[in-house]
């Protein structure tokens, strides 16, 4: 017997949740199912704690009749020796007498002329607290679903399978060989040498027995995300759907079961399990695609709020820097009717005609300078607000005193009253003149 052990540790109270099928098929030459299974029921609360939980399938061998009654006959002194026998003081020292008990029986039915040649594979589990012990004679498999992840736990006791192991096969040939139905350990040979692992039990871990009806069809990859996507009941009945949906060859049974530790711990492990899904079977899980969109939106608003901050602090910059303009508009001599600054020789009506055309022209530029200085101040006013919001600066620079530049009149006040004045130099100039 070999005998893996993969440092256990001890956990707390554990929570299975278990869905089974068995099916015999669509081949026409076997009629009957040849496959058995053992699941636990009615058992006592006070057994189920002291010695496991044990699970088993046995795919029979030798015809109709005696492959039948070589995987029941299997099975059922299989669970039988292990709940009833005196306690071994070990699970794994349990299972393994009990498989040999199985063997015993399985042999010695075997004796009876009609029954001679039959056989029957065997995979097994118990699911102790903390640890799960998993044995396997020929190639029924356990597979264990952890982290997202799938796991053959068993190795297949086949011609092909101990081929791939020295390498002088690929899997991939192994699985159309036509070798790969001879197997080398069954209940009922003579010298049994079953295989026995144990391995660390966490909650959210999924455990799948089955025949190779149902690993001979389906792929690894398959049976994993059955197993994440649906409940164990629901995800045994998937499993053998989609057997049957592809010729159904053979007969299918396949054991899920679901391991949770009791509370709110275990209903956290099976969402890791789902999520570990999500995460293999897309490379990416959709939460992890939303917030990297999110922050790509995010970068480019920030990337477009620093643009307008640094434009606004350029028009900031560029407002400081530029002169202030006058407060007025000069009026030109010729609005005056004059040249160089000297009045044209006139009598009165002309000189009321140029004060008027003087005074229209001020009223005229101080009214256009009015309208743009309101547009500018809306202006002002909005870009003001969306720099603070963005800088908390002030886009307005620092008042500052304004002069008028020389050669200009302080006001529009002002310029009317010197165009005034002009006009009645010019006019007592000319009254000198005449007289």
């Amino acid at each position: 017997m070999r005998f893996v052990r993969n440092r256990p540790r001890s956990g707390g109270e554990m929570r299975l949740s278990v869905g089974f099928l068995t099916d015999r098929g669509l081949h026409p030459g076997r009629p009957v199912n040849e496959d058995s299974l053992y699941v636990p029921r009615d058992l006592d609360p006070d057994v189920a704690s002291r010695r496991g939980l044990l699970y088993a399938v046995s795919d029979g061998m030798g015809g109709e009749a005696a492959g039948e009654v070589a995987s029941r006959l299997g099975v059922d002194t299989l669970a039988g020796f292990y709940y009833r026998e005196p306690w071994a003081g070990d699970p794994a020292r349990m299972l393994e007498q009990a498989a040999r008990a199985a063997n015993d029986a399985v042999s010695q039915a075997a004796e009876q002329p009609d029954k001679k040649g039959m056989g029957a594979t065997l995979v097994a589990v118990v699911m102790a607290p903390g640890r799960a012990f998993v044995l396997n004679i020929g190639d029924s498999r356990c597979y264990r679903v952890r982290d997202g992840r799938i796991e053959q736990v068993t190795d297949d006791h086949t011609v092909v399978a101990r081929m791939v192991r020295r390498g002088l096969m690929t899997p991939e040939e192994a699985r159309t060989s036509p070798k790969r139905n001879i197997i080398s350990q069954y209940l009922g040979k003579g010298d049994l040498r079953p295989d026995l692992f144990e391995h660390e039990l966490r909650s959210g871990d999924i455990f799948l027995l089955m025949s190779d009806g149902v690993h001979g069809v389906l792929a690894d990859e398959e049976l994993r995300v059955i197993a994440l996507k649906l409940p164990p009941e629901a995800a045994a009945g998937e499993i053998v759907e989609q057997v049957k949906q592809r010729g159904a060859p053979d007969n299918a049974t396949v054991i899920v079961v679901r391991c949770e530790e009791a509370g709110e711990r275990g209903e956290r492990g099976t969402r890791n399990a789902e999520r570990g899904m999500r995460k293999t079977s897309a490379g990416r899980s959709p939460g992890r695609l939303r917030r990297l969109i999110f922050a790509v939106w995010v970068v480019l608003v920030l990337a477009a709020l620093i643009f307008v901050a640094l434009r606004l602090d350029q028009v900031r910059r560029r407002r400081a820097t530029k002169p202030a303009p006058a407060d007025s508009i000069a009026v030109p001599d010729s609005a005056a009717g004059g040249r160089s600054g000297r009045a044209l020789p006139d009598d009165g009506q002309g000189a009321g005609a140029r004060r008027s055309a003087a005074a229209t022209v001020v009223a005229d530029s101080a009214a256009g300078q009015g309208t743009v200085g309101a547009s500018r101040s809306v202006a002002e006013s909005l870009a003001e607000r969306v720099y603070r919001m963005v800088t908390g600066d002030s886009l307005t620079p620092a008042a500052t005193p304004r002069t008028a530049p020389a050669g200009t009149h302080p006001s529009n006040k002002d310029s009317a009253q010197s165009a005034a004045d002009t006009s009645k130099r010019a006019e007592k100039s000319t009254k000198d003149k005449g007289q």
